[in-house]
């Protein structure tokens, strides 16, 4: 059983830090990782294209805000929900990337 989140938060030192409040982010050796029993999915920005100019190149839209998916293989805890509560978002009727097998 997986528990799924899609995520969105500022920038990434903003997402960062509620994931390493809530505890899904730990500091490894070089580069923050994800907790165990935690994937995440790192998408930043998201832009989609919405057409093309007159020179056949395409005209990006950029939606604000750093965002990621987060799988959890376990319930979370009320503290951790807490923790990244103002990063939850609901689920996109189209997501910009879905997990493996999904």
């Amino acid at each position: 059983m997986f528990t799924d989140f899609y995520l969105k938060a500022a920038d990434e030192a903003a997402m960062d830090a509620a994931l390493m409040a809530g505890g899904f982010l730990v500091e490894g050796e070089e580069e923050l990782t994800p907790a165990q029993d935690v994937l995440l999915d790192r998408i930043g920005e998201i832009g989609r294209v919405i057409g093309y100019d007159a020179e056949d190149e395409p005209i990006v839209l950029t939606l604000d805000g750093y965002h990621a998916n987060l799988r959890l293989t376990f319930a979370p805890t009320e503290e951790q929900l807490a923790a990244v509560a103002d990063t939850i978002i609901v689920p996109p009727n189209a997501p910009y990337r879905i997990w493996a097998g999904e």
